[in-house]
Order: structure tokens, then C-alpha cells, then sequence
């Protein structure tokens, strides 16, 4: 957990909560992944009428090198 209160430095909109920080590894080696980002005409798969269309596709072989850390916003109110 960590607090972010400076508004990015200017970057982004004031912003004042906790983050959930998530360090992330130097190198992720990928061996064959492929994800969709899709949407679909019904809400469940088993639905009458169900088609599915892929909006973004992505395929990876290799590493992929990241740097710094992932951080998780939280939405709403709890």
C-alpha cells in the first residue's frame, strides 16, 4: 500500500488515497500467449443470440522487459 497525494506532478488530477504497488520484475519471458479483448451480444456465454466480437487481439513470443511498479487505483466507495 502507498498514499499518493501530489497530484503526479502535475500530471494527472489531485489525487489523495492509497494505492495498492505492485514491483514489478526487470524481465517476463513469454513462450506462446495470446489474449482478446472482446465484447459480446448477451451477458453470458450459454445465452440465446450469443456472438462474441474481438475488439484488440495480441500475441506474444519473447521477453518483455518492465520497469518500475504497477499501481492499482481503487474506484467507487467501498
Amino acid at each position: 500500500m502507498r498514499t499518493i497525494d501530489s497530484g503526479f506532478g502535475g500530471d494527472g488530477e489531485q489525487f489523495n488515497r492509497d494505492v495498492i504497488e505492485v514491483g514489478l520484475p526487470d524481465i517476463v519471458r513469454y513462450k506462446d500467449v495470446r489474449f482478446d479483448l472482446a465484447t459480446s451480444s448477451t451477458a453470458r456465454p450459454t445465452d440465446p443470440g450469443f456472438q462474441q466480437t474481438t475488439i484488440f487481439a495480441a500475441e506474444m513470443r519473447d521477453d518483455v522487459v518492465m520497469q518500475g511498479n504497477l499501481l492499482v487505483f481503487p474506484h467507487g466507495n467501498p
